[in-house]
């Protein structure tokens, strides 16, 4: 038997290496909207012109092409981007007048064309990404300038020119159609390209950027920019900048910018400032200068900056040996977090109601830096988060429950080695609980712990701009009995069957509202006793597999939602968020809760509010909103497929019998949903998730 499986498994091989479609890039950074295309890293030979076929399609104008390059050895560095000819001052390692670095040019609706130049050593991989992006705040449309001239372009952003992200191209009308070669600047040299001569000076670049205005210089026998377009961008919060920073001629400058997760999906934007070339990327990525070279420079001079040696940590600008125009640099840094397999997984424990359950994660990391997500699980609800962070019911309750039952769960507690999971006295819906932590890459905004008095509300100024409809949003207290928690997250107002030391009808937890592009309130409720520290992160996060639209649904109704994604439903990650026209995007009694005796102004005791997820399935979802409730007027649930903890190699060996899954049998092994692992779930998995044996 094991004879045929292996004999089908080969046949799968080679046909879903072959047609499997790659998986579609998600993402968010820089630049406004998804990724609509990225090539993966591409092995390129020195002196090759190479196709990478993108089938994006639309308005070319709107395209935008980040090119990245990394060197044979893995290092990932933009050095001498766009091209550069050495002079006679090289460094080791290399000769005079050798050709380096690489550039993009014959972009179409369907292709984009990658040259390694002959003698490069620093793009042995390349990477294209194309956004298809009509969202800058400024287009200087394309233009003509002579070779040899400059141009003052206004573009009246006024605001700050820190906060823009400036996105040049070329376009050559005769061959190389739209371009970025010798982007920056270059000087031939004895080796020129077919058509130039030795010393000549080709490409163009900006300068003195300002609130108002850019320079454009097209340099003196370019070829390749007949026609040069400017675009900028407003993007006012990074996940990192290092700010201004003062760097000397044939300075390295480490720069920190602890990130983490994958590198693959950082977009870097590195400018220079001088003062008498203001804002600039003159040389961008290096330059030699021939025997044009400019008035305050010497022939063979080493101009220009770039970046390299990028890692999860750090990254290093190196500024050359003669330049004139970075006398400070400035690294920002774009991460969008693309939803992993969690570091910790619980899987589905039991139990019991008024119980506790403590799990050991024993994390490698800081538990602060984590994500924690915490389902239920009971038959008749399937998994949900009825209840979220605990309830207890009032005088209205509904079917099944009676006056004052104490329902949900919620977590606590959490350590460097721990956590503990509470079910309440006579909640139904939580008969088991899965707890799931992810190690997070920093935040782009991260208010710290701040305190926070009972009955007091606190605005936080993240300034992440439009990007926030795209974000996630994690909540979290602390207190020193109970430590980092998620006690009545959202708000609960306490029954008669108050915890030791409360009283009946005590308002307790807190939560999120008014989240817009610039800020987020946090509200702290009159009696809370969990909350008197809370801390707000938020990261830019891919787009979701799933998204509804925000939606609109009435007091005591329900909405299923069909998102079709198949495959096995406890590899999704689902965030759900609420939107009234009084407190904004809101969590505000999410999970649902009941008033009390004290209920807020509008409502009546024992009024039930707020709105949950339950009932998720492989091709549904369903939304309710709670008989009373004024803040979930619209509804909107997200859905993120993660990937699988173990590989294509691990499902295939588990099906040939060399291996064993254990507990994890059931969630990462079978991908596809039908509870058995076999050649199925390898079919699933090269069509969903790509991926090679």
């Amino acid at each position: 038997m094991k004879k045929y499986i292996l004999m089908a498994l080969c046949l799968l091989i080679t046909i879903g290496a072959i047609a499997a479609p790659p998986p579609v890039p998600k993402s968010r950074t820089a630049f406004s909207g998804p990724c609509n295309f990225d090539s993966g890293w591409i092995p390129v030979e020195r002196g090759e012109d190479k196709m990478i076929q993108h089938n994006v399609y639309g308005d070319i104008d709107n395209y935008v092409v980040y090119f990245q390059y990394r060197t044979e050895y893995g290092t990932y560095s933009n050095n001498f981007y766009g091209g550069v000819d050495f002079g006679t001052k090289t460094s080791g390692g290399t000769s005079n007048n050798e050709r380096h670095g690489a550039y993009w040019h014959n972009l179409t609706l369907e292709r984009v064309m990658v040259y390694r130049r002959p003698e490069d050593q620093y793009a042995k991989f390349v990477r294209i990404k194309i956004w298809y992006d009509p969202s800058d705040d400024w287009d200087s449309e394309w233009m003509t300038i002579p070779a040899g001239d400059l141009s003052v372009l206004t573009h009246n952003l006024e605001g700050v020119p820190d906060d823009y992200v400036v996105y040049m191209e070329f376009k050559d009308d005769d061959v190389y159609g739209i371009n970025q070669m010798f982007y920056g600047r270059g000087d031939l040299g004895a080796n020129p390209v077919d058509g130039l001569s030795e010393n000549n000076v080709v490409g163009a670049n900006w300068n003195t950027l300002t609130k108002f205005n850019i320079v454009i210089n097209r340099c003196h026998h370019d070829i390749y920019a007949d026609q040069i377009r400017v675009r900028i961008f407003k993007r006012q919060s990074p996940t990192y900048d290092s700010g201004w920073s003062t760097i000397n001629t044939d300075q390295l400058k480490l720069f920190t910018h602890n990130i983490h997760g994958s590198i693959d999906d950082y977009v870097i934007d590195l400018q220079y400032k001088h003062t008498d070339w203001g804002v600039n990327q003159v040389c961008f990525g290096g330059n030699d200068f021939g025997d044009h070279n400019p008035y305050y420079a010497n022939e063979n001079d080493r101009a220009g900056a770039y970046w390299m040696e990028l890692n999860s940590d750090s990254i290093t600008a190196y500024r050359r040996a003669e330049d004139p125009y970075a006398s400070e640099v400035r690294i920002r840094i774009w991460h969008v977090w693309e939803p992993s397999a969690p570091e910790y997984d619980s899987l589905w424990k039991d139990i019991a109601a008024d119980t506790i359950l403590g799990l050991s994660h024993n994390l490698s990391f800081t538990p602060e830096d984590g994500l924690l997500d915490l389902q239920f699980r009971n038959i008749p609800e399937l998994v949900n988060q009825c209840f979220y962070g605990g309830a207890d019911m009032g005088s209205k309750s509904f079917g099944g429950t009676e006056n004052n039952y104490r329902i949900g769960a919620y977590w606590y507690n959490l350590s460097n080695t721990s956590i503990t999971i509470k079910r309440r006295a006579e909640d139904e819906s939580a008969a088991q609980v899965r707890l799931r932590i992810w190690r997070m890459p920093k935040p782009d905004y991260n208010s710290g712990w701040v305190s926070l008095s009972q009955s007091a509300s606190v605005q936080l100024n993240h300034n992440l701009g439009e990007d926030i409809m795209d974000c996630l949003v994690d909540l979290q207290f602390k207190s020193p009995l109970y430590g980092i928690n998620h006690i009545f997250y959202g708000g609960g107002d306490l029954g008669n069957s108050p915890p030791t030391g409360l009283d009946e009808d005590s308002r307790m937890g807190a939560y999120w509202r008014d989240m817009d592009d610039a800020s987020i309130t946090v509200y702290r409720r009159p009696d809370d006793i969990y909350a008197p520290q809370i801390r707000v992160r938020i990261w830019r996060i891919a787009l979701p597999d799933y998204g509804s639209p925000f939606f609109s649904l009435n007091p005591n109704s329900i909405q299923e939602l069909p998102h079709n994604l198949n495959g096995n439903a406890q590899l999704y990650l689902v965030k759900m968020e609420q939107f009234c026209a009084d407190y904004g995007i809101n969590h505000q009694y999410y999970g649902g809760a009941d008033f009390g005796a004290s209920p807020p102004a509008g409502h009546a005791a024992d009024d039930r509010i707020g709105a949950y997820w339950r009932s998720l399935t492989p091709s549904s979802i369903t939304a309710f909103r709670r008989a009373e409730d004024t803040y979930a007027e619209q509804i909107r649930v997200r859905i993120w497929r993660l990937p699988p903890y173990y590989s294509l190699s691990n499902i295939r060996d588990y099906i040939l019998g060399k291996s064993s899954f254990g507990d994890r049998f059931l969630i990462d092994g079978d991908v596809n949903g039908d509870s058995t692992i076999d050649i199925a779930d390898i079919i699933f998995y090269l069509n969903t998730y790509g991926g090679t044996f």
